[in-house]
């Protein structure tokens, strides 16, 4: 007897909401079908016959990406794959490269074990490929103008109470690169006697803030040489593991002495760390929010579960609620894309309204969002919720034009201890019934 992985409504609801091209390859029949959105990523009707071969597909592709792409094919040609995941180009109809995340699984096995078919999709990368290229061209141009003006960069990690220096800090305080780990003082005893108390006091209140704060004086190094310098340094929540103050000196002795100097030397410093720390900013916020509606995403929305529910289960007073839009796919059809767009800001403008306050609203992908409140008094009051949002959105006429409309399924763990993942699926569930029931209303499951 084959071995075959459950296909459940659940899932195929969620596959058909992510919006993402679809693929499914047979093993032993051969048989090779791709979804409409698969053609759309491709600009193919979706009625043309594709390429049939893998190394027709193979030649399309980047001459970089091949090794890699054959490598995989021919593990899921084996069968021995059970799961495939990687990236590559594709040529385009207008002549161009277009980049695309694969992913896929074994969904049926054969008596032996080997897999005889799968089922993946296929994501279009290309921006997010293009902002990384962007974002590491200007990480080297900033390393470049950090290393010309000459600042040192240092990072204290609040939890792990350590803090590192870069070699350029390391040369400024005239301290041996293969000094590690670093003494826990060795900044507060490099400063000069006389400015001590008072760059201490200036760092305490400055930490306590958390606002960003600069400091100038003077150190003494091993040598006895003593040196001007100036920081400036800034809190940041989420340094990479965790909260952390991140900050930077450079030399001002020769500024110091001529006044002139001293000025230009500033604005270039300031003017790198304010690209730091825009850099940085930017990433915090990109990493965590949908890049179209500002809402949390799926990976910002999953830790916030975390902490929500560290175990996994939640008790009482916690709610969820699954949103999707109805037809959004008519909209874009009818009006476009750009309005279809609008439309996607316009409902996360009205969830964040009527949920925002009470807990919090994410955007999962396409037409799909998620609601997990912790702040209503019941089951009943969640659902007025819902209604609220059904009802604001059926009077919303986005741009002069379409007219959207939303189904919600909801679900509660009021007076029961259960798993946040049933909890979700729960709500999941209900939308699904919603949906076949008519649209544009509110099931509680």
């Amino acid at each position: 007897m084959k071995a075959t992985l459950p296909d459940t409504e659940y899932w195929r609801a969620v596959i058909e909401a992510a919006d993402l091209g679809i693929w499914d390859y047979n093993l032993e029949t051969g048989a090779r079908t791709y979804s409409d959105k698969w053609r759309d990523l491709r600009g193919l009707c979706h009625d043309e016959v594709l390429l049939t071969s893998d190394e027709a597909w193979l030649a399309m592709l980047h001459p970089d990406d091949v090794a890699t792409a054959r490598v995989f094919t021919d593990m899921i040609n084996a069968g021995t794959a059970k799961t495939v995941a990687f990236e590559y180009r594709e040529r385009n109809l207008q002549g161009g490269w277009t980049w695309f995340m694969c992913r896929g699984r074994a969904v049926q096995f054969d008596q032996s074990g080997l897999a005889t078919r799968f089922v993946g999709i296929d994501t279009d990368v290309t921006a997010m490929k293009a902002m990384e290229a962007d974002r590491a061209a200007a990480a080297q141009q900033l390393e470049i103008a950090v290393t010309i003006a000459e600042i040192g960069i240092w990072q204290f990690d609040i939890a792990k109470n350590n803090i590192r220096w870069d070699s350029r800090l390391r040369r400024i305080y005239g301290v041996p690169e293969d000094l590690d780990p670093l003494p826990r003082d060795i900044w507060e005893q490099s400063i000069h006697p006389e400015d001590r108390a008072r760059v201490m006091s200036d760092t305490k209140a400055g930490g306590d803030s958390k606002q960003p704060y600069e400091l100038q004086y003077r150190i003494i190094r091993k040598t006895g040489e003593m040196r001007h310098l100036r920081s400036r340094v800034a809190y940041l929540a989420d340094g990479g593991d965790g909260p952390c103050f991140l900050g930077v000196n450079w030399d001002v002795t020769d500024d110091v002495h001529k006044a002139d100097e001293l000025l230009s030397a500033t604005q270039i410093a300031q003017q790198r760390l304010a690209q730091l720390l825009a850099a940085q900013q930017e990433l915090e916020y990109l990493s965590g929010h949908d890049h179209m509606t500002g809402l949390l995403n799926r990976r910002a929305f999953d830790s916030h579960m975390a902490k929500l529910a560290p175990d996994g289960m939640v008790t009482t007073s916690l709610g969820a609620l699954v949103i999707d839009v109805d037809n959004l796919k008519e909209i874009n059809d009818q009006w476009g894309h750009d309005v279809g767009d609008t439309v996607l800001k316009g409902i996360a403008n009205v969830l964040l309204a009527e949920m925002g306050h009470v807990g919090v609203v994410a955007r999962l992908g396409g037409d799909e969002f998620i609601a997990v409140l912790s702040k209503v008094a019941s089951p009943q009051a969640m659902v007025q919720l819902a209604e609220a949002v059904v009802a604001k959105v059926g009077v919303a006429a986005f741009t002069g034009g379409p007219m959207p409309s939303v189904s919600i399924g909801v679900s509660s763990a009021f007076g029961q201890r259960q798993s946040l993942q049933t909890l979700i699926r729960n709500a999941d569930r209900a939308l699904y019934r919603a949906k076949g029931s008519g649209r544009s209303r509110v099931v509680f499951g």
